[in-house]
């Protein structure tokens, strides 16, 4: 891998047709085997259930140095698909709701293009901001495979009419199937 004292021509030597700097995807993945598990620091309201969740802040504090040590960068561009009064919430509360398409650009300048979406509510003028802040951190938890380390909720079993706490369930990998004698 090149060193940051590499000139920009070394930078755009290619080799054959290979880059010397990975592609976008071959960065993403180096993201992705480093990525540890980050966990659901962040609390809801009680009156809402005191709900688990991951903030941008806990996301962003772990991808951000794998994002400089991989040379992954973001464009986005954003699209207002909508807004207007927010459903349920007293007066002046809006909710707005963004497309973001971004682009992703990796080392050797390849490309790849990822879309979510982003609904921000306030009742300021912050409801764009909010919907930027949860469309990139939906695209960095999807992107990067970001896996809770305590896995909260998969694996559970609700069964149907039970109100107890749900009992975890193991998953067993299929059986192999049996080997061809050599007879």
């Amino acid at each position: 891998m090149p060193t940051d004292a590499t000139t920009t021509q070394e930078r755009t030597t290619l080799v054959g047709h290979v880059s010397l700097f990975p592609t976008v995807h071959h960065a993403i993945t180096a993201v992705i085997a480093e990525m540890p598990a980050i966990g659901k620091e962040g609390r809801g309201p009680s009156d809402q259930g005191g709900y688990a969740y991951r903030g941008i802040e806990q996301i962003t504090r772990e991808v951000q140095p794998l994002l400089a040590k991989h040379g992954l960068v973001f464009v986005p561009k954003a699209r207002l698909e909508s807004w207007g009064p927010a459903p349920g919430m007293r007066d002046n509360w809006t909710d707005v709701v963004l497309s973001v398409e971004w682009t992703i650009v990796g080392p050797d300048g390849s490309t790849l293009t990822a879309q979510t979406i982003g609904i921000g509510r306030d009742s300021g003028d912050k409801g764009a901001n909010k919907a930027m802040t949860q469309a990139f951190k939906y695209l960095l938890l999807d992107l990067f495979c970001v896996a809770d380390a305590k896995d909260d909720s998969d694996g559970a079993d609700y069964s149907a009419g039970h109100r107890g706490e749900p009992t975890r369930t193991t998953r067993s990998r299929p059986a192999s199937p049996p080997r061809p004698s050599r007879a």
